[in-house]
């Protein structure tokens, strides 16, 4: 699911939720943004920054691999070798073999901790049906 949230003076002036597949949406006007929310003087500081700017596996310090079955219903298998560095990318791959789908996931649990701040990513994502590609700030 998706939620466009809109905010008027720190408030939360609504929270919309779309389903995945198009489904009915709910509104939530009850919901209130974090009181403590630094409002932004339009300075930003790096607080982190992952570029994949060496080859191989990803940096253990900053991303977990995921291994196993996804915690999501998901109909593959999650190892390391579908993810990769490579060329200033991080490259995950889906792989049909004789035991089904094998593909990657990474995370930052426990390793990397932001409270505030600005999150950008640059994401490329395959065209065609079949995949579920899944970028997630939790």
């Amino acid at each position: 699911m998706v939620w466009e949230l809109s905010e008027d003076n720190g408030e939360l002036a609504e929270a919309i939720r779309q389903n995945w597949n198009g489904g009915s949406t709910a509104s939530l006007p009850e919901t209130k943004l974090i009181e403590s929310f630094p409002k932004s003087n339009g300075v930003w500081q790096l607080a982190w920054s992952e570029d994949f700017d060496y080859a191989g596996a990803p940096d253990p310090r900053f991303w977990n691999l995921v291994k196993g079955a996804g915690t999501s219903g998901e109909m593959e298998q999650y190892t390391s070798d579908n993810v990769k560095v490579e060329n200033g990318m991080l490259v995950i791959t889906a792989t049909q073999g004789n035991n089904g789908w094998t593909s990657g996931q990474i995370t930052t649990k426990n390793l990397l901790h932001l409270k505030y701040g600005r999150i950008e990513a640059r994401v490329k994502f395959p065209t065609g049906s079949g995949t579920w590609p899944i970028v997630s700030l939790v």
